[in-house]
């Protein structure tokens, strides 16, 4: 990619975003994902999950071939993708699962599908994912959805709404 900043050019690679989160000291690292919009067809999500499994297995071998900089643990998490087609979505945990991280991402949601197709495709995530392994939804944050989803069995979350929401001075409680 081309830097907004400079125009500089970048290349990322699984095996480069692990290093530099190994060097930034992330508790939680995230293995390099493709992540399709919410309207995307059947063979270009197939495609995303190939590549993500594919860099997931690449990015874990080097969690594995390094150690943390900082002497304390960090945890690594691959991104389960597939949208909301339940054999794309079972597909892609079935096989990121045999990484035996401790803990799995559901990404690829809150990307424009609509909202009863994300909170089905979460539900679904509960019974493809280890129940005792933390699960860690991307791109969700409205009070409203954090608690429909906690019930469903997701432990953590992240979302730009909020920020935004507080930045202009609005706040949840």
């Amino acid at each position: 990619f081309r830097s907004h900043l400079d125009g500089s050019t970048h290349h990322f690679t699984p095996e480069k975003i692990v290093d530099i989160q190994r060097i930034i000291g992330s508790d939680f690292m995230m293995l390099l994902d493709v992540c399709p919009p919410g309207n995307t067809d059947y063979e270009t999500s197939a495609n995303a999950i190939k590549t993500t499994t594919n860099w997931a297995k690449r990015g874990m071998q080097q969690f594995h071939d390094t150690e943390s900089l900082y002497g304390y643990s960090q945890i690594i998490i691959p991104v389960v993708q597939g949208g909301t087609v339940k054999e794309l979505r079972k597909q892609s945990a079935t096989e990121l699962c045999e990484l035996d991280a401790e803990a799995y991402a559901i990404g690829g949601l809150a990307v424009g599908e609509p909202k009863l197709e994300m909170l089905k495709t979460v539900e679904w995530m509960n019974e493809l994912l280890p129940k005792n392994k933390a699960r860690y939804l991307m791109g969700v944050g409205t009070p409203d959805d954090l608690v429909r989803i906690v019930a469903m069995g997701v432990d953590m979350f992240d979302c730009v709404m909020p920020t935004r929401n507080a930045r202009n001075g609005q706040l949840f409680t």
